[in-house]
């Protein structure tokens, strides 16, 4: 689970940047620079070559970043051809201290011959502070809290491809 969020903060950073990142050199040009020159002109033309060089930088830090994210909704979607589903039912052990955190992957696999799908159930146990905050809160009001995180990954794999239009 650490490793998802990781990845969904790491895209979701790329993203905004992707999204945004001709909105805030924008403002940079035509408000900042401007303010700054208005008031403190001694500093105009350091602020300036530093808007330039960070433009540039992150022209190079966008075109990494469409890459990376090509390669992302690439993987995700080869691997999604072979992953049916992925559910997370986290419920408590000890409520408050201890959780049951239960992933149930199924998977479609023709090459085991008959059987074509194949279900793999993983637990472990996990204390109330490795929870994420949306979780706690869930758990807070009610006795489970169920996932299914193919539809989250389908959600932002699909934002993805937009940002990438």
């Amino acid at each position: 689970m650490p490793v998802f969020v990781l990845f969904a903060a790491v895209a979701g950073a790329v993203v905004i940047g992707l999204l945004f990142w001709k909105q805030i050199m924008k403002w940079g040009y035509n408000a900042a620079l401007p303010w700054i020159n208005t008031v403190v002109p001694q500093f105009y033309p350091f602020a300036e070559k530093t808007f330039f060089v960070v433009e540039n930088v992150g022209h190079y830090i966008r075109q990494f970043g469409k890459v990376a994210l090509q390669e992302i909704v690439q993987y995700w979607q080869a691997f999604r051809r072979r992953l049916l589903k992925q559910e997370m039912h986290i419920t408590p052990k000890v409520p408050g201290q201890t959780y049951v955190r239960k992933m149930t992957n199924w998977f479609y696999t023709p090459e085991n011959g008959e059987k074509a799908f194949t279900r793999q159930e993983i637990e472990d146990e996990l204390n109330w502070y490795e929870l994420p905050e949306d979780i706690r809160g869930d758990l807070m009001s009610n006795e489970v809290s169920s996932i299914n995180i193919t539809e989250e990954r389908d959600r932002e794999i699909l934002t993805y491809e937009q940002a990438l239009q």
